[in-house]
């Protein structure tokens, strides 16, 4: 009798094993820094402004994650460390391949002045990537100028040349508000920073009612590679979208 009951205690003990062995915890998730491969920057922030960049990268294979962005500013050294952080799953079946990825990292209100952008390594090293210009407002709001509340951005082709038209499109919540002019700045070969102006005309009679509106813009055909357009909307932010005008 005893020693069925050592067999049976026996067959418990190693069943318990395989089951710990089967549920057991999965490894941690890291998370690790990364070295974008591009850094876009936008120019016509104001110290009334929230700056922002886009950067590019990529991941080695499928179990790299996009993860978040720690932005370290430094306003003594006029110095900005950034953290791209990516989460990697070491329990899954990866897939070798490239992941590319695009984010918009908000640098906050920063005071006027030029700051060098670092970006921090794995091992936790400084690497100098480019600099962000930042003016003094002209005023005392938000933005020196009103623009439109644009909500959806996107690109289209159209003839000749396969030329890239922008679409903006937005909705207007007062009728005594309406679209006034799109400026294009082209503040570098890989950078254009779009202005949609809009203008509020009193006339005694505004009232609340929504006004959907859709704007076109051609685009500079003389680009090359990647660009990223970067929109300033009503909100006091930005919408970006990173094209490739090809070779």
């Amino acid at each position: 009798m005893q020693s069925v009951f050592s067999l049976f205690l026996g067959l418990m003990m190693t069943g318990a094993l395989f089951t710990q062995s089967a549920y057991a915890a999965p490894e941690p998730v890291e998370k690790l820094n990364h070295l974008p491969s591009k850094v876009y920057v936008p120019s016509g922030f104001d110290d009334n402004d929230t700056s922002q960049i886009v950067i590019e990268g990529s991941y080695p294979d499928t179990c790299h994650k996009v993860g978040p962005t720690i932005v370290t500013p430094n306003s003594t050294e006029n110095k900005i460390v950034i953290e791209d952080q990516g989460y990697y799953h070491p329990q899954d079946m990866c897939a070798m391949m490239i992941v590319p990825y695009t984010k918009v990292v908000d640098l906050n209100v920063l005071a006027a002045g030029e700051y060098k952008i670092y970006f921090k390594d794995y091992l936790g090293v400084d690497h100098y990537s480019t600099t962000i210009k930042i003016n003094q407002s002209e005023n005392a709001g938000p933005d020196d100028y009103l623009y439109a509340p644009i909500s959806e951005i996107f690109t289209e082709s159209a003839v000749p040349g396969d030329t890239k038209v922008l679409v903006l499109r937005g909705s207007f919540t007062n009728t005594c508000m309406s679209f006034k002019e799109t400026k294009v700045l082209n503040t570098s070969p890989q950078v254009m920073v779009v202005l949609p102006l809009a203008e509020y005309k009193d006339n005694g009679n505004c009232q609340k009612e929504d006004r959907p509106f859709e704007e076109k813009i051609i685009l500079d055909n003389h680009q090359k590679g990647k660009s990223l357009l970067h929109v300033r909307t009503m909100n006091g932010g930005s919408l970006n979208l990173v094209v490739d005008f090809g070779v």
